[in-house]
């Protein structure tokens, strides 16, 4: 196999080692470092925020919908007023 000065692209390394693309893109995915949570991101606009200012969480989404709706109907002989 001839040398090169350089690594191989995820074309190369699936061709070279018989195993499928998208496997070769989650071996490498998988081996990437983690990412730290308040790793400031940006985009095409600049600065998006840090990476767990953008994770959303569907459990605090639930609980904020909640304290919107306000809190729940209890009905109670004692608390009738009339």
């Amino acid at each position: 196999m001839p040398s090169c000065s350089r690594e191989p692209d995820r074309r190369e390394l699936a061709e070279r080692t018989g195993i499928d693309r998208a496997q070769v893109e989650a071996l490498l995915t998988a081996d990437a470092p983690p990412r730290r949570l308040d790793e400031p991101l940006t985009g095409a606009e600049g600065e998006l925020g840090t990476l767990g200012e953008l994770l959303s969480d569907p459990l605090s989404a639930d609980a904020y919908e909640q304290v919107l709706d306000g809190p729940p109907e209890r009905s109670c002989a004692r608390c009738s007023v009339g």
